[in-house]
């Protein structure tokens, strides 16, 4: 399918995706049933529910509250997605009374993803807007676990339309996660390489249903905006981005989500095999000097993005550690970029792992400047260049990478 691009009138072609195959998912969930079997992740049963409400105060402020019975004293959040990737912004928060209410005084000013949460443990998201939105949260074992949502709202219709259109793929896909988690906890090795087909096949099932839902659903372009950002910026080709950015509407094109993807569209950092990858300045090394990514030309070097927090960044560790004493002396460097708000914790963890290479960070966490300029979005993550700071590969992992070092230094 062509269509012409109004930026550069460029004619572009887009992807038609084949439709899901139903018995890869039935696959998947036997699978992930067997392995949840094996490493229980403790799924909730159903129990009573309680409307939370979305309103308007008599001042045309908006404001959430609501009764959340059998929580009395536990401290409740509320935050946002931002046009910053790498996940919700929590900004405010208050304690449940005795009688189970609550109330925030909502602090958006324009239509937004928000998310509220109880003790860190479990949450919901919906659109914050004038309208009113029900809440209904759904107990099991005195957990604050599974929430449903009655709209009223347009925005929120389209939101509960667009959960329900990606449910099946994302519920496998998260649960497999889950597992993973599981498995990287218990360092067992042998059943994650047994996962790690089931993951690619779940995300892949997951991004060709949220392909399917920007270019073909008739939709809120609030909604699309969202999903576009959210799902496919990091993984579609750069003039495939443009004309799916072009597509949205006006309420899309001028949502904060619409203005990221125009950002990331007409950003110089864009991330591609073969062109320079982005320059940064503002990394220290744990004794405060600065790290710069150019010093370093004349070597292949892994900017390797990772936290002391990320458990499956670290469980790659000690594979990374052997490759970086295999091909140090070969013209190899790793350069670690740490998403830390904890000096403390940041340096605990490179002790504790016994990491050989470059570590810098700026404590800034997701805020950091790597983070914007390579438009991260998940960890572990991490990009290969060749002598001259050119992307060679991006998002391999420990086996890829050996591979392709192996590719680099022994067979020229």
């Amino acid at each position: 399918m062509l269509f012409r691009s109004s930026i550069n009138n460029q004619a572009v072609e887009i992807r038609t995706l084949p439709s899901i195959d139903m018995r890869h998912i039935i696959l998947c969930l036997l699978l992930n049933l067997w392995l949840s079997a094996l490493y229980p992740i403790g799924f909730c049963k159903a129990g009573e529910t309680t409307p939370v409400f979305l309103c308007g105060d008599s001042a045309n402020i908006p404001v959430i509250k609501g009764r959340l019975p059998g929580k009395e004293n536990h401290k409740l959040f509320i935050g946002y997605f931002p046009p910053v990737l790498g996940g919700s912004k929590f900004i405010d928060s208050c304690i449940i009374d005795k009688d189970g209410s609550f109330e925030f005084q909502s602090p958006f000013q324009e239509p937004v993803l928000a998310v509220i949460r109880l003790d860190f443990l479990s949450s919901f998201d919906f659109i914050a807007d004038t309208g009113i939105v029900k809440l209904i949260p759904t107990y099991a074992e005195k957990d604050f676990s599974i929430l449903a949502l009655e709209a009223v709202s347009p925005l929120n219709k389209d939101y509960m339309f667009y959960k329900t259109y990606i449910r099946a793929e994302l519920t496998l896909a998260d649960s497999l996660y889950q597992i993973r988690d599981r498995l990287v906890a218990r360092k067992k090795k042998d059943s994650l390489h047994l996962l790690e087909p089931l993951l690619a096949n779940a995300d892949s099932l997951l991004f060709r249903k949220n392909y399917d839902f920007a270019f073909r659903q008739s939709c809120c372009e609030f909604i699309k905006s969202f999903v576009i950002y959210r799902r496919l910026m990091l993984r579609l080709p750069g003039e495939e981005l443009r004309l799916l950015y072009e597509l949205l509407g006006p309420n899309g094109k001028n949502s904060l989500y619409g203005e990221a993807i125009l950002g990331f569209v007409l950003s110089k950092h864009g991330l591609r095999i073969g062109v320079l990858s982005p320059l940064f300045y503002s990394q220290l090394s744990p004794d405060g000097s600065t790290v710069r990514l150019e010093d370093y030309r004349g070597k292949y070097v892994l900017v390797d993005f990772w936290g002391s927090w990320c458990q499956p960044c670290r469980a790659q560790h000690p594979d990374l550690i052997k490759l970086y004493r295999e091909y140090k002396a070969k013209g190899f460097e790793i350069i670690g970029i740490a998403l830390e708000k904890s000096k403390e914790e940041w340096l605990r963890a490179i002790q504790k792992d016994d990491l050989p290479w470059i570590q810098a960070t700026d404590l800034k966490f997701w805020g950091s400047e790597c983070a914007k300029l390579y438009g991260l979005y998940s960890l572990p993550f991490n990009v290969l260049l060749d002598k001259e700071g050119k992307i060679v590969a991006m998002g391999l992992e420990p086996d890829a990478l050996a591979e392709k070092l192996d590719l680099l230094f022994n067979k020229k």
